[in-house]
């Protein structure tokens, strides 16, 4: 009988082990975060103890472009992040590290002071959403379109060719979309939903396009 015991205990130890061992992938749902009403549920797959994340758009790069929507967006030229906080619902002091980046690749220009803030650093049809998104890191397929030369199973992989096209093709959508353009859309969007609330006729759906660029 102890022996059984011992044998069991054993087999139970190596199972879980193996189970410990084995690469996984699990599915986080962080808080909220939207774009004109998007939520992004974020899937991180886990290799032993190397995270890779692939073609999604990480909270960092989320609220950077929520950021540059309300900056581009305003009136006034000039936001504080404290203004865009309380208006995106993002924490203050997570938003101020999404900010230092975009000021550092000359998307924002920050002014000290009682009247100082956040503003674009050029036009806002000089800007792309790849210039903002790629500013927290490479928006990619999987591993070999992040580094090609790496991967050392490109001169005999069939399908490398097909995620190098995907990945020309993602790059030159987001390339191809501009800050003045989203402003735009994000504007009629608002007056829409405004009109809505007040009980006026909605703006037609074919009409709530992205807008041309400024």
């Amino acid at each position: 009988m102890t022996d059984r015991l011992r044998t069991k205990g054993s087999y139970q130890t190596k199972v879980g082990a193996l189970r410990k061992a084995k690469p996984y992938s699990k599915s986080i749902r962080y808080p909220t975060d939207s774009i004109a009403g998007c939520t992004h549920n974020h899937t991180v797959a886990k290799f032993e103890t190397k995270e890779v994340t692939m073609l999604q758009l990480n909270r960092k790069a989320d609220y950077g472009l929520r950021l540059m929507l309300e900056v581009g967006g305003s009136a006034q030229g000039t936001l504080t992040t404290a203004e865009v906080a309380r208006r995106q619902q993002i924490p203050y002091e997570f938003l101020r590290k999404v900010a230092q980046p975009l000021v550092s690749r000359g998307l924002l220009a920050s002014e000290r002071g009682v009247h100082g803030g956040l503003s674009l650093a050029r036009p806002a049809k000089d800007i792309s959403v790849l210039d903002i998104v790629s500013t927290f890191g490479a928006a990619s397929l999987n591993r070999c379109t992040i580094d090609p030369p790496l991967c050392d199973r490109r001169p005999q992989c069939a399908v490398y060719p097909v995620w190098a096209e995907a990945q020309h093709q993602v790059e030159q959508v987001l390339a191809g979309s501009r800050l003045s353009q989203l402003i735009t859309h994000q504007e009629t969007l608002a007056r829409s939903d405004r009109e809505a609330q007040s009980g006026r006729q909605p703006i037609p759906q074919d009409e709530l396009g992205p807008g041309q660029p400024s």
